[in-house]
């Protein structure tokens, strides 16, 4: 049995087959190592080391699915990097009143859900002015309060 064991292991290591098929190889030729491997070649179904490497090389090369978990992680991080790159601008006739980051404005609306949406329906009947601005459009707010101030 050990003995057969062995001529199982190496034939499924010289002509990179499985278990069953070198087994099946060694009964076909009554234990002959030699006779198995030509079996093998016979049927097609030695495989080189080239055609072991190309098929190791397809499954590692298929993108993997990402399950519904993953993908709502990834929209999380994407807003949370959305919401801290980008803050919110009160302004009133031109100065800034408030900066801050995006984020800070969504926690106070949800803490103070029944007071800030009244500061913001007077401060707006006075005159201020709300905006979201994005990463990299910094200067055209401050531009566009700049020329309000010309303007007025």
């Amino acid at each position: 049995m050990e003995e057969l064991f062995e001529k199982v292991e190496q034939l499924r290591a010289k002509a990179n087959v499985s278990y069953e098929e070198a087994r099946e190889a060694l009964n076909q030729s009554n234990g002959d190592v030699l006779e198995a491997m030509i079996y093998l070649e016979k049927e097609g179904k030695v495989k080189t080391r080239e055609q072991v490497q190309a098929e190791k090389s397809i499954y590692q090369q298929q993108p993997q699915q990402d399950g519904f978990g993953k993908k709502v992680e990834r929209e999380f991080k994407k807003g949370c990097d959305y919401t801290a790159e980008n803050y919110i601008l009160v302004t009133h006739k031109g100065e800034t009143i408030l900066r801050i980051p995006l984020w800070v404005g969504i926690i106070l609306l949800l803490c103070s859900w029944y007071f800030l949406p009244l500061l913001i329906v007077i401060s707006l009947c006075c005159g201020c002015k709300y905006q979201v601005v994005k990463k990299g459009y910094e200067n055209e707010a401050t531009n566009q309060n700049t020329e309000s101030n010309t303007t007025i």
